[in-house]
């Protein structure tokens, strides 16, 4: 158990929100949004990075947990820093001279509009001197704020679509997916909600410093007044790549749908419905949460397996109550 309680008995003591974990070959990554208790407003994001050597070696005795605390923003409530998320790294990223067994997390803007992406690596975690460095690198387009979705029902109120914060990040190799709502427009106004997903190069050049470069950006919706947002990501060891997301719009209830690509092509394909929601969800605009999620199959590298929420009536009977389930599947 980690308290992740900051500045206890102080005006600035925090309380953590939206935790994130993430994996390398000897790095476990654990990552926060702190907010303050006095007036709840956001103050840092922290990264906790875990020598997973330090967990296993439980022979004699339990674990010592210890980790290195890490806060890139010394400004309070700086946007510019938000929600960072650490990369499940399927297959190692490269070391190189003075860097061993890197792990990598990214970082979007958490203001209404953002036009660049940081990416955090923890290199040497096994030695006295692990190190954190970040690197801001340009989207190719902005992303903003999505507008609140439309969904089916008569006198049905609009759906939270959340922000533009990343959801997760797939780490294969040197090359980073990630994930996030954006606003788009298709067709005439008002615009809509979209998905972004986005492949980051890593390396290091020869003075020892990180490098980033943006690979593909790949933004897709599905048309006038129709609303896809909160993805989940997540590349095989080919690079090819699944995306779970939830949609919603005036003709159908919020249901979770899946589409997938190869690491070469430029768009992805129709998405197929993972479930059906089957009710109207109340409490105007509804809180929806970003409870889907995708991860490659560790037994063969190939296929994924993914989650989605969905909106159905529960308990069976008078009484009913529309409230969320979770569909796991395995696809290709």
């Amino acid at each position: 158990r980690i308290n992740s309680l900051r500045n206890a008995g102080t005006a600035h003591a925090s309380w953590s929100d939206f935790p994130g974990l993430g994996v390398g070959a000897d790095t476990l990554l654990l990552t926060t949004n702190q907010h303050r208790f006095s007036n709840r407003i956001f103050s840092y994001a922290i990264l906790r990075a875990i020598n997973k050597a330090t967990l296993s070696n439980n022979a004699a005795a339990c674990p010592n947990l210890t980790s290195r605390v890490y806060q890139p923003s010394t400004t309070i409530d700086n946007l510019n820093i938000f929600t960072i998320q650490p990369a499940v790294h399927s297959t190692a990223p490269s070391s190189f001279p003075g860097t061993a067994n890197p792990a990598y997390a990214i970082s979007a803007k958490g203001s209404a509009v953002g036009t660049t992406y940081t990416i955090f690596r923890v290199r040497n975690i096994t030695t006295a001197n692990p190190t954190l460095t970040s690197l801001t690198i340009n989207a190719e387009t902005f992303y903003a704020y999505p507008p609140d979705a439309l969904q089916r029902g008569t006198g049905a109120g609009l759906i939270e679509t959340g922000e533009t914060r990343i959801l997760n990040v797939s780490g294969v190799g040197d090359s980073l997916w990630a994930g996030q709502s954006t606003e788009c427009t298709v067709g005439p106004s008002p615009n809509e909600a979209c998905v972004r997903v986005f492949r980051i190069n890593v390396g290091q050049n020869s003075s020892g410093a990180m490098t980033a470069t943006l690979a593909q950006q790949v933004t897709f919706g599905g048309g006038r007044d129709k609303y896809f947002f909160m993805p989940a990501v997540a590349a095989n060891d080919a690079q090819r790549t699944v995306v779970v997301f939830l949609r919603s719009h005036a003709g159908i209830f919020v249901e979770p749908a899946w589409t997938a690509k190869a690491a070469a092509s430029s768009s992805y394909p129709a998405a197929i419905p993972l479930n059906s929601g089957n009710c109207t969800l109340g409490y105007p605009p509804a809180r929806v949460g970003d409870f889907l999620g995708a991860q490659v199959d560790p037994t063969n590298g190939t296929t994924f397996w993914i989650t989605g929420e969905h909106p159905v009536y529960w308990p069976l009977g008078t009484q009913q109550r529309c409230v969320w389930a979770t569909t796991v599947a395995n696809v290709n």
